[in-house]
């Protein structure tokens, strides 16, 4: 039971310790649990719109993309061109890798200039080349280049070309006479033919 504050005094004065029930903890003086003194709470005007504070966190970064690699052009295969020069003529034909098609340049060589036998300059334009990267602009320039030269040092009144070494320039010469792909002049009369009349019309 409560006992008023004098008679406490008394009881002190005798040596006698005095025990008093508690009272309940009001809610004012209740304690917070932690995880609630932490945490933010919803706010007044938050609970009325029914929505809850969430704490901010920051946007996504974005990465920039990658772009995917480049396909790298694919190599030039190997391949030669041969220059033959016989009198003021210059043939340039790429042969292949059989020995009748050589023969067969000869032959027509021979007949575009006149000259049976006699002396025959040969020159080999090999692809690829150490130094150069192997894609079609550089051997275009290479190939160009190996061209002018032939033509420049030896100042031919005509210049025969095949189709196949045509195809792998950028510009061919004005004054050149471009022949069918050498395979096909071999085996078809009628490509001869027509050659052959081309060649009696500019000499």
């Amino acid at each position: 039971m409560n006992l008023s504050d004098r008679k406490k005094t008394y009881l002190r004065e005798m040596g006698v310790d005095v025990w008093q029930l508690r009272r309940p903890a009001s809610a004012r003086d209740q304690k917070i649990p932690i995880e609630q003194a932490v945490s933010p709470q919803p706010t007044e005007r938050a609970l009325r719109h029914g929505s809850t504070h969430q704490p901010e966190t920051a946007p996504p970064v974005e990465r920039p993309s990658v772009p995917a690699a480049a396909s790298k052009a694919p190599a030039i295969p190997p391949f030669s061109v041969v220059c033959l020069a016989k009198g003021d003529v210059l043939l340039l034909i790429d042969p292949g890798q059989t020995k009748a098609a050589l023969r067969f340049a000869l032959d027509l060589l021979s007949a575009a200039s006149g000259i049976w036998g006699g002396e025959l300059d040969q020159l080999s334009f090999d692809w690829p080349q150490p130094g150069i990267d192997n894609n079609a602009a550089s051997r275009n320039r290479a190939l160009g280049a190996f061209l002018a030269k032939q033509i420049g040092d030896r100042v031919p009144s005509l210049v025969l070309m095949g189709q196949e070494v045509a195809d792998r320039l950028e510009h061919t010469p004005d004054d050149c006479l471009i022949l069918p792909p050498l395979g096909a002049l071999m085996t078809q009369g009628e490509l001869k033919r027509e050659l052959w009349a081309r060649l009696t019309g500019r000499q």
